[in-house]
């Protein structure tokens, strides 16, 4: 005899199909998270209940309050356990799609590589835009499991590529979570579905920035072609640039800060107003400031190369911080190419602040003092000049037509490889 026809036996000899045991097990949440198709029907057709409450968690009926508290419904463990024909069966006999649990809906708990069990989900109804208790939606967990398939699902059946996750929580958006999980189709799929490459509010960091703290140069490139704003500022007032120079182990950055500056970033970015009570924020700055131990030559000569100005010394006339003041980070793990190389390129030197600087050694500092005792070559003045004037328009590799000289001539003095 076949267990359903055990079960259906039983059944006729009175047998009560809405029992449960004592750990709140019901003959139909027993058989739907072992997948016990053809019994779960004789229970459905025989009275058993599918919904333990309602959609939202409410309204439990009487014959399931005598039963004793139950946690998941019938659907939950037949997804669970991705019994697919249990699934649809459960939802054709009129199981919640929406129903809401303590830690989210229906889809925020379900394995998103359950596929099958998704579509029949979201074919009954099931809200793709659902928030779990944690503030997530499907869409976000899809990318964060890296999962293609799940992705474009959810798309179809109308997933808001550009939905927030709670307010109570750091807000993230899909992209957000993609650029630093899902491989880079998820990403290019969230982009040609209109996903925002913009800074959205209550967020910390916009995708580009995420992107460039995950060193994903591929991926910063299609942000980039896709809009993605160069000198966006994070809430904590960095650009995607500065992040990029000012972390010493991130993947790929060298390729990273070539690329932003050829996108076009101000390699001479930096937040307004600063003063002794607030730290200089530049680009120049942080990479001295983050890397003062473990300078790399190339990075620093392609700042340079893109128009990036560098002072030594510590303070603007006016008292201030030197936004592009290097002087405060330079240390004596500073080699003598460096120093150097910082002499020939630097705008303004400050000797007196190099005189009394407690982070250089002595030889250090009788180096540098003799490297500025004479007036800078003419090389690095029509440099800086060039900078000065130019301004942005420097940086984009474009403008060697404005001046009335040999182009080979101006590339010489306005690049800094001779110094690298």
């Amino acid at each position: 005899m076949k267990f359903a026809d055990c079960v259906r036996l039983l059944l006729s000899k009175g047998a009560d199909v809405n029992l449960a045991d004592d750990t709140g097990f019901t003959p139909l949440l027993l058989s739907a998270s072992h997948g016990c198709f053809k019994v779960m029907k004789v229970l459905i057709d025989n009275g058993a209940i599918v919904n333990y409450c309602g959609a939202e968690g409410k309204d439990v009926p009487k014959s399931i309050r005598d039963m004793g508290y139950l946690t998941y419904d019938p659907l939950n463990m037949a997804i669970e356990n991705n019994h697919e024909q249990c699934v649809k069966l459960l939802l054709e006999n009129g199981a919640h799609a929406n129903k809401h649990y303590y830690m989210g809906y229906e889809i925020n708990l379900m394995p998103l590589h359950h596929l099958t069990c998704l579509e029949l989900l979201l074919e009954h109804g099931a809200n793709p835009n659902s928030l779990s208790r944690y503030g997530t939606t499907p869409l976000m967990k899809a990318c964060k499991e890296n999962n293609p398939n799940a992705v474009s699902l959810l798309i179809k059946f109308g997933a808001n590529v550009n939905l927030g996750s709670g307010t109570s929580f750091n807000t993230k958006t899909p992209i957000n979570i993609a650029v630093e999980y899902s491989e880079f189709n998820i990403v290019k799929q969230l982009l040609e579905n209109c996903a925002k490459v913009s800074m959205q509010t209550g967020c910390t960091y916009s995708p580009l920035h995420t992107a460039v703290l995950a060193g994903r140069t591929d991926v910063c490139g299609l942000l980039l072609a896709h809009g993605a704003s160069i000198d966006g500022v994070s809430e904590d007032g960095f650009s995607p640039l500065m992040l990029a120079v000012k972390s010493p182990r991130l993947f790929n950055r060298l390729e990273i800060t070539k690329l932003l500056l050829n996108f076009g970033a101000n390699p001479n970015f930096h937040q307004n107003n600063p003063t002794y009570s607030k730290e200089s924020s530049s680009v120049i700055g942080e990479y001295f400031k983050n890397n003062s131990h473990n300078l790399n030559k190339h990075i620093l000569c392609l700042l340079l190369r893109y128009g990036g100005k560098i002072n030594i010394r510590t303070c603007l006339p006016c008292g201030k911080k030197d936004p592009v003041g290097v002087l405060p980070y330079m240390t004596d793990s500073c080699s003598k190419e460096i120093l150097r190389l910082l002499t020939a390129t630097a705008k303004s030197i400050d000797r007196e602040a190099i005189k009394k600087s407690a982070n250089l050694t002595k030889d250090q500092r009788d180096y540098l003092m003799s490297l500025t005792k004479s007036p800078q070559p003419l090389i690095s003045v029509v440099r800086n000049s060039i900078i000065e004037i130019c301004g942005r328009k420097f940086t984009n590799n474009k403008f060697t037509d404005d001046f009335e000289i040999p182009a080979i001539l101006t590339k010489y003095l306005i690049r800094v490889d001779h110094e690298c």
